[in-house]
């Protein structure tokens, strides 16, 4: 489930003013814990939303669609300055296409996960 907005609806200090996000949320079989955590430049993760989900995506979305997000436990978040934050625009396409990179990569490494430590 692909978000995408500007800086207004952030609860967490992770977006800053000036700055685009996209986020991919989903459930996993996993019961971690993880607190946003930047795992590479401009790209989060975490077990909680790092946005809130207030009114302004009850109405673009719907409660059921809410719902759903609320109840996955994984977050992944690409975020970027903006030359025009308050556009939807190919900025965020941009950071739609980085985020969904980096969810396959999880996705194939959970699919193709090996049985022994990479051999250097």
């Amino acid at each position: 489930m692909f978000l995408t907005a500007m800086r207004s609806e952030i609860a967490m200090d992770i977006i800053h003013d000036g700055e685009k996000y996209a986020m991919i949320a989903f459930r996993t079989h996993s019961s971690v814990d993880m607190q946003p955590t930047e795992m590479a430049s401009g790209i989060w993760v975490s077990s909680t939303p790092m946005i809130t989900m207030d009114a302004h995506w009850n109405e673009w979305l719907g409660s059921i669609r809410i719902e759903q997000i609320r109840d996955c436990n994984l977050f992944l978040l690409a975020k970027a300055k903006a030359a025009a934050p308050s556009i939807l625009d190919s900025e965020n396409r941009t950071l739609e296409k980085s985020i969904y990179k980096y969810y396959c990569g999880l996705v194939l490494a959970d699919r193709f996960g090996a049985f022994q430590d990479p051999v250097a």
